[in-house]
């Protein structure tokens, strides 16, 4: 092939070859070659799409040809650079780029030394890469919202069984079993067959539970109403007991003491009442007591006539002492007595095991506002825990009482709006003070 010869806008080669018969050369045949109507280089050229140009290039590096696409004589401009990057290289071929395009030199075409260069925007090299890439953004974007569909309809069909159960289970009053409009799984039936069976047992077991309770209120009250006949028998035994002592005093006397006579009378009276007071404690009645005023020395009168015929079985040393003057009080004489007669039965027996060593005195101090009964005794006494008890009903640490001597006695006084002050120490001995405020007679 010869050099290449310009001829106005077209480039000439000629190609030839020589003729020989056998090793002598005959001749040459051959012709030229037109580079831009070249059938050959034109489809070369040609055969690139309009987003991609092709330069052909001698081996000084000028250009020759460029592909006919439909771009501008400016798009066709190729920097001195890139020319120069292509033509540094010693490989066959090279692929390199810049920051817009793509390009791709091939040094050798084998029939010449031309060189071609192409030129393919970065965008149109990377079109395969990017259409890929969205390609797997669109089929993971649709197996993410087809993974949550799906996801949605199994957990629904798990949970509304589940929420219907548990909206029933809200909504029922009765142990009847609950039975669901979508049964779910196996596992659902299991759980709604273990809530129905525990709901049988809860039933059973509620039932059960309210009969034993029916059964020990019923003990408990069988067990009060004995306690409250134990408590009555003892606060009717206090007045019986000088009643007994009168009548006896009477019988051995062989005549009429009508002093002795009138005590007997009043004690019964008082038992009487007793009887009254207990049925109306029984009832959960708050009982009123009939006030008056009260001639304090035919009360403390009667009072010395109870602790003598109470101490008549204890050799303890009992006494009373009053004052000079007592003026009447606005009280229940009936309740006094009871209140008196419980805290000298109990300060009996709390001397009883010391003999004539024992004491039991009761004074009476009149004050301008208010009376005070000191009931005093050297017997066992009481520790903190039993004072804090005193006065609650069916407490007591006595081996045949019952507890409402006491309980009786606080009722008595707060109806009087006075108080009881208790001081005890184990070994020494018990000072109960009980305090009644001097009112005048209501109307």
């Amino acid at each position: 092939m010869s050099p290449r010869y310009d001829i106005a806008n077209d480039s000439l080669t000629y190609m030839y070859v020589s003729v020989r018969n056998g090793n002598e050369r005959v001749g040459v045949f051959g012709g030229g070659l037109s580079l831009m109507n070249s059938i050959v280089f034109r489809n070369s050229l040609e055969s690139f799409d309009d987003d991609t140009m092709a330069y052909l290039f001698n081996s000084q590096g000028e250009p020759l040809a460029t592909s006919k696409n439909l771009v501008t004589d400016q798009e066709r401009l190729l920097s001195q650079s890139v020319v120069d990057r292509a033509f540094k290289s010693t490989k066959p071929y090279e692929i390199f780029s810049t920051n817009k395009d793509m390009y791709y030199f091939a040094r050798d075409l084998k029939v010449t030394d031309w060189k071609i260069l192409v030129r393919t925007p970065r965008s149109v090299f990377y079109e395969p890469v990017y259409t890929t890439r969205q390609q797997y953004l669109v089929i993971a974007a649709l197996t993410l919202v087809l993974s949550l569909i799906v996801g949605y309809l199994i957990s629904r069909q798990l949970t509304a069984p589940l929420l219907e159960l548990v909206q029933k289970i809200e909504k029922s009053t009765t142990p009847q079993p609950i039975t669901l409009e979508r049964s779910g799984s196996n596992e659902i039936k299991t759980l709604v067959s273990a809530y129905n069976e525990y709901a049988q047992r809860m039933e059973h077991a509620r039932v059960e539970q309210l009969s034993q309770q029916q059964v020990i209120l019923h003990q408990e009250k069988l067990a009060s109403l004995g306690q409250l006949a134990a408590g009555i028998a003892h606060e009717i035994r206090n007045p019986l007991t000088p009643v007994k002592m009168a009548l006896q005093l009477l019988s051995e006397e062989k005549q009429n003491n009508p002093d002795m006579m009138d005590i007997a009378l009043s004690e019964l009276d008082r038992a009487n009442q007793l009887i009254q007071t207990m049925l109306d404690l029984s009832k959960n009645d708050k009982t009123t007591l009939a006030m008056a005023q009260i001639d304090m020395k035919k009360m403390m009168e009667k009072l010395t006539f109870i602790l003598e015929s109470k101490s008549h079985p204890y050799e303890a040393d009992c006494k009373i002492y009053t004052p000079a003057h007592m003026p009447p009080l606005y009280a229940s004489e009936n309740g006094l007595l009871q209140v008196l007669s419980n805290c000298i039965g109990n300060a009996l027996d709390a001397v009883e095991s010391k003999g004539t060593d024992g004491i039991c005195h009761v004074h009476l101090h009149v004050y301008p506002d208010q009376f005070v009964f000191i009931v005093q005794d050297n017997g066992v006494g009481m520790d903190e825990y039993q004072i804090q008890m005193l006065g609650q009903a069916f407490n007591t640490s006595k081996i045949n009482g019952n507890g409402l001597g006491l309980f009786m006695s606080n009722q008595i006084v707060r109806q009087h709006n006075g108080r009881i002050e208790v001081d005890s120490k184990m070994g020494v001995g018990t000072t109960v003070q009980l305090f009644f405020p001097r009112r005048e007679e209501q109307a």
